[in-house]
């Protein structure tokens, strides 16, 4: 009920029709299968084209993410720190331009947990290691969301790196 004087309840309606009610469309189309990506009602621009947040929909190829190309060969990826190869693998799953690796495909011994999180809109809570190799260490260069969002179930337990870590597909 709105009393004379009391604008309490138009001050939500310009913030329902402007930011959420497309948010909860622009995520309810995501969640059906649609190419569009969710826009964040804090960062408008992450739902704009060119923007690749998209996890690839179950059935889907890993790597491209197309329904379609399940059945294509796939490339080898390797992470090399210091000379040495950390992580290989066939399996990568490509999210904003960074190749998260399966869990079983990274040589541990060169991964030690960190205290570093860090937090991604759309993914959740990302988890850090320090990489070292041979003395060098490369700090927080590796990490993982353990418990990510609905939307990037398809990279949990799997490990991506910054670029101190070559990431490169091989022949």
């Amino acid at each position: 009920m709105i009393l004379a004087g009391d604008t309490t309840g138009l001050t939500w309606t310009p913030i329902a029709v402007n930011y959420l009610i497309p948010f909860v469309v622009a995520s309810f189309g995501y969640l059906a299968g649609c190419r569009a990506e969710p826009a964040s009602p804090r960062f408008p621009a992450a739902g704009r084209a060119g923007a690749d947040h998209r996890v690839p929909p179950p059935g889907a190829d890993e790597k491209s993410g197309h329904p379609g190309d399940k059945g294509r060969d796939r490339v080898m990826v390797e992470a090399v720190f210091n000379g040495q190869v950390i992580a290989r693998s066939e399996h990568t799953v490509q999210v904003e331009g960074n190749h998260y690796f399966p869990s079983a495909s990274i040589r541990s011994e060169f991964l030690t947990k960190s205290r570093a999180k860090s937090l991604c809109p759309w993914k959740g809570i990302a988890s850090y290691y320090t990489v070292a190799v041979g003395g060098v260490d490369g700090g927080n260069a590796a990490w993982t969301y353990r418990h990510p969002s609905p939307l990037a179930r398809r990279i949990k337990d799997h490990v991506a790196f910054t670029p101190v870590v070559s990431v490169d597909e091989t022949a």
